[in-house]
Parts: C-alpha cells; structure tokens; sequence
C-alpha cells in the first residue's frame, strides 16, 4: 500500500471493500525481536497480534503581522497561539491509558523581526482503545479550532485552518479467536522450520487494523526482523528476509490446504 506512512487517505476504503468477507489478511509490516538481540542473530521472530490506533492532524494557523519593535501592539502572533495549542495537546497524553499526543511538525513566521503572521503543525495521536482515539480527536479538534487572541494589547484574532480527513485513520488491531487462531498456526510453521515465534503488541499502526475493522482476521509483522524503525539506523538482514519469505510461504500453504 502505496499510502499508508501518511494515512492510507486514498486506500482505506478500497483496502476495507477488498478484505470484508476475506478468510484472513496477513500484514507484512517488519518482524521484531527481543530487546538486546540482533536482526542477524535472535532467539525468537516476533508477529503482532495487537496495535495500537493512530489519528493525525495538520493545520494552519492565520495571525497578524507587525513590526516587532515599532507596532508590537498591532499584531497578532500565530507562533505563540500554536506554543499555546502545543501545550494543550501535549497535556492530553495518558501513559497508563496507553495515549499520547505529539507535535510533531512546526513551522512559523516571515522574519524575526516580525510578529508572526502564521504558522502550522502536524499532530499524530496513538490509542489503545477505539473509545479514547474518538475522543482524544474531539478534543484535539476543538483546541485547534478555538479562536486565539495572543495579544494583551488588542483584540485580534488567530484562527486555524485545519487539512481535511485529518482525525482518527486506523482504529485499534484487538486480537479475536480467529486472529489467535491464525498467530498460532503462524507459530506451529515458524517451529516446524526450526525458529520459534511469539505474538506481540505494538504501538505503531497498521492496515491490518483496516481489515480487521470489517471483521477479518488479522495478524501482522510478517515481514523481516528489522532493527531502528524509523530512524537513520534502520537496517534488516539476508537472513532475516530468508526467514520471513518461508514462514509467509509455509503459512499460506496452509492456509490453501484448509488449516
């Protein structure tokens, strides 16, 4: 899926009409190992079972220009009405509810001797539940919507322009008896080429959660063992992509032959 580090915007739809009444959907998103073990040499190929949800937002915010020096009390600062949504955001996270809010992106500003006539960020948002991801989306859009008005000095206004289809894009991937069902038979063929496999959570999303919200059976992690996701050190290995190519093909033979 072409799509899916930003959003999977344009497939969502058509990945959920491919996989409604589908016997199972296999993501192969990369594998992991345990902590402290190398891509090349581990003890264990580790799949997902369950993920997390993920919502994003991008918005624009529109102040006042003013020199900073000569007519500071004419403007309107777009950069510190996003410090202030910045906070607010930020202060919605909740470890022990397993959410969490970032800002991820910020830009702002014409010149620095200038009050800032816009800025605009990117937000990403993680759920451990389907009910805290609707209503961490309700309430990052109404501090993002909630008119500012930076300067004591006056009553101007910054406003927000938010991106559309920005809120919750994947919903959780809960483990069911038929996802169960399908990690364990990934982990009887991933013993019988002598590894051994273990079923996790992640924090990162997924389309698998897409298939899994029409009712399909859904496990992910299929791909190689890689190490630094999303880092400059992100690597895999030969024999990690060797590993995984059998375990996917042993599995979907069985899967053809009706287990």
């Amino acid at each position: 899926n072409s799509d899916e580090e930003v959003g999977s915007h344009t497939s969502r739809a058509l990945l959920r009409e491919l996989c409604a009444g589908a016997r199972c959907a296999l993501g192969f998103e990369p594998a992991f190992h345990p902590a402290g073990e190398s891509v090349a040499d581990h003890s264990r190929i580790q799949h997902v079972v369950r993920r997390k949800g993920c919502g994003r937002f991008a918005f624009a915010l529109h102040g006042v220009a003013a020199h900073s020096g000569g007519a500071h009390q004419a403007g309107a600062s777009a950069i510190e009405a996003l410090a202030r949504k910045v906070q607010e955001v930020h202060a919605l996270t909740d470890h022990a509810r397993g959410l969490t809010t970032n800002v991820g992106l910020v830009r702002g500003g014409r010149s620095v001797n200038t009050v800032a006539p816009n800025a605009s960020g990117e937000i990403d948002f993680r759920f451990a539940t389907n009910q805290d991801g609707d209503r961490a989306a309700e309430d990052i859009r109404r501090i993002l919507e909630r008119v500012e008005r930076p300067n004591p000095a006056n009553e101007l206004e910054v406003r927000a322009d938010l991106e559309a289809g920005g809120g919750v894009l994947w919903p959780t991937l809960q483990p069911s008896d038929a996802s169960l069902a399908l990690s364990a038979l990934v982990g009887a063929v991933t013993s019988r080429l002598g590894w051994e496999a273990e079923a996790i959570a992640r924090g990162g999303a997924s389309d698998a959660s897409n298939a899994a919200a029409v009712g399909t059976p859904a496990i992910c992690g299929l791909g190689p063992v890689t190490q630094g996701i999303h880092t400059d050190q992100e690597h895999s290995s030969v024999p990690a992509l060797e590993r995984s190519v059998r375990v996917a093909a042993a599995v979907l033979s069985e899967l053809g032959a009706g287990a």
